[in-house]
């Protein structure tokens, strides 16, 4: 009874309650949307199943004057030395993105997208699941390519590509693998991926790549679990002085967690801030609470302004004996029926984007 003559009123005062269900609506959608974000940035990485045990090298730099500069970069020698010489390395993988123009084979259309070079081993890595192909042989021919599965059907369609060439600045790629796509959410976001291999003789063009002073690409290390890894840092210190001798002693090589790299990865001189994007991640949060906030006051205000005009109503019914709980469950009731109206509409716009995207 209580909801039929709810229902009664909300329309018997349309404007009134259209102005709070849109009024709510907005707060929720906007407020649900910077949450869905937020929640994106604090999972970064994640999605990748052993992420915890995943750093990326980086290095401090101490010029003769100025501040310590810190890059998120290493040298081609990184890799190699950390899989000889450090046990508590489960696996390493050199890594470098680039976009390229493809063209299939004896085709005209060209594909531009973006990719990485990197070493087999990043495979098992970050978890990576294949479609077709065989993850421990698919980068045996010399000019194999791994292609997406998006990357794949808008290619080649339906059709298995294994096999197939892709023709990039002369050279001809075989496709010998598919892989599911990457989440969003994660470091690496790649269409196709080449053997690192490729890169090194493209760059072998251009400068030394066997200076330990030369740092141009990404080197990703997967961890024994429980390894101390002020220990090893501590370690890559005396490495980097081993191999690369006293010319390269404002070097110190270092390891970074792969999970706190987006948010807090970030350094001056020399010492992490403690900062970075979570200070972006930390505002959006608190613009969505204030969002959600002013909905609700609102919903609130507009209610209020709203009892001055239920006055009479009241006074009525409780002449003709109807309690004081009845009342207030009356008033709940109504309140109720308008959120969950809301919250429908907000169900509505969300289903609707998701068909559009």
């Amino acid at each position: 009874m209580n909801i039929r003559r709810s229902i009664r009123i909300i329309f018997r005062s349309k404007t009134y309650s259209l102005l709070n269900i849109i009024g709510l609506a907005i707060g929720i959608t906007s407020a649900a949307l910077i949450f869905l974000w937020v929640e994106s940035k604090v999972n970064f990485n994640k999605a990748i199943p052993n992420s915890r045990n995943i750093y990326v090298s980086a290095y401090h730099y101490y010029p003769g004057s100025g501040e310590c500069i810190t890059s998120f970069e290493s040298n081609n020698l990184l890799a190699k030395a950390l899989d000889d010489d450090f046990p508590e390395v489960k696996s390493c993988a050199r890594y470098n993105s680039e976009t390229l123009v493809f063209v299939p084979e004896n085709t005209t259309s060209s594909f531009e997208e973006k990719g990485a070079y990197a070493d087999s081993s990043l495979f098992n890595m970050i978890g990576m699941e294949f479609i077709y192909g065989d993850i421990s042989y698919v980068f045996e021919p010399q000019y194999s390519i791994i292609l997406s599965r998006s990357m794949a059907r808008k290619i080649y369609g339906d059709e298995n590509p294994i096999g197939k060439g892709l023709v990039n600045e002369g050279a001809i790629y075989q496709v010998t693998g598919v892989f599911e796509d990457m989440p969003d959410n994660t470091s690496f976001q790649f269409e196709w991926v080449i053997p690192f291999r490729i890169m090194e003789q493209k760059v072998k063009k251009v400068f030394d790549i066997g200076e330990w002073g030369a740092s141009w690409l990404h080197t990703y290390v997967e961890l024994e679990p429980g390894v101390d890894l002020k220990l090893l840092n501590d370690k890559l210190d005396e490495l980097s002085f081993q191999k690369a001798g006293p010319t390269y002693k404002s070097f110190h090589i270092f390891l970074y967690p792969l999970n706190r790299m987006l948010l807090y990865g970030q350094y001056k001189n020399g010492v992490e801030t403690g900062g970075g994007y979570i200070k972006t991640v930390s505002l959006f949060f608190l613009i969505g609470v204030l969002i959600l906030l002013i909905a609700c006051i609102n919903f609130m205000n507009l209610s209020t302004a709203r009892s001055q005009k239920r006055a009479l109503e009241v006074g009525v019914r409780k002449t003709f004996g109807t309690k004081r709980k009845y009342l207030i469950r009356q008033f709940l009731v109504e309140s109720g029926l308008i959120t969950s109206i809301a919250l429908f509409v907000v169900g509505r716009v969300d289903l609707a984007e998701s068909s559009l995207v």
